[in-house]
């Protein structure tokens, strides 16, 4: 986890990672060890300059230890998930050489694969040898629940990050994003971004509800101990509501993310 935040450091706030073939480098480094293939090497050389290397050969280590307690089914989601996370970078940094950026949509399912939440969750059940059972993973409510908790700790990091992004010139930012599509004022960017952050709550608390009516009655032992430990995980994981507390919890307009902007604008 030590070496996956380094790396995340790397590529969201290093100059040598916007550019995309310096990402790509970088992803095609990484995923290598996974994939059990030699990484490749670059013009750009960014092993030297970023000590991706090293990094890159201790997962390796840790990853030949882990794999052979996995399932197949485990192994290739957590590849599949940490895939997707990396090269989500790739196409990042071609957002931000373009200077163009996303429409709303186009954002929102970007923005799931660089929060990195999936593989985060796949790299906790690698910790805990815990493994979620797939057809767990496969069920709608469930589904829903992962990526609803996904987007909030997403956009709540884009708020909290968005005034380091503006002068950075990223554009991969939902407040920059609204700001852009919508031409409306940052302050009133951040106001709809904290909108969309309860509509997700909302969808979160529903699929939540309904899985726990519908499907935890049915499970064996451990396959409901499995959905309790994730519901647990995705509630540490969302700033606002836990289980039956109001959703709409009044905000003190002194606090929060999205005052900690407006301040900063």
């Amino acid at each position: 986890m030590s070496a996956y935040f380094i790396l995340d450091d790397v590529l969201d706030d290093t100059v040598e990672a916007r550019d995309p073939e310096v990402a790509t480098e970088i992803a095609d480094q990484f995923i290598a060890p996974f994939l059990g293939t030699a990484p490749r090497t670059g013009p750009h050389r960014v092993g030297d300059v970023l000590a991706v290397s090293r990094i890159r050969e201790g997962l390796a280590d840790l990853w030949a230890r882990t794999r052979p307690g996995m399932t197949a089914a485990w192994t290739n989601r957590l590849v599949h998930d940490l895939t997707d996370y990396l090269y989500s970078h790739v196409r990042q940094s071609e957002i931000n050489s373009s200077e163009t950026p996303f429409d709303e949509d186009a954002y929102c399912a970007h923005r799931l694969l660089t929060s990195a939440m999936y593989v985060s969750a796949d790299l906790i059940e690698v910790a805990t040898a815990r493994p979620v059972p797939e057809h767990l993973i496969r069920n709608p409510d469930v589904a829903t629940m992962r990526e609803a908790a996904s987007h909030v700790v997403a956009w709540v990091n884009d708020l909290y990050s968005a005034p380091k992004e503006i002068r950075l010139n990223d554009l991969c930012n939902c407040v920059v994003v609204l700001t852009s599509k919508l031409d409306v004022s940052l302050q009133e960017a951040a106001d709809l971004v904290a909108q969309r952050v309860d509509v997700q709550v909302g969808r979160f608390l529903a699929a939540e509800s309904r899985a726990e009516a519908v499907l935890h009655p049915h499970l064996q032992p451990d396959d409901r101990q499995a959905l309790t430990e994730m519901v647990d995980l995705d509630d540490r994981q969302r700033p606002l509501g836990r289980g039956n507390r109001p959703l709409h919890r009044p905000r003190d307009p002194a606090t929060g993310p999205v005052q900690h902007l407006a301040t900063l604008i």
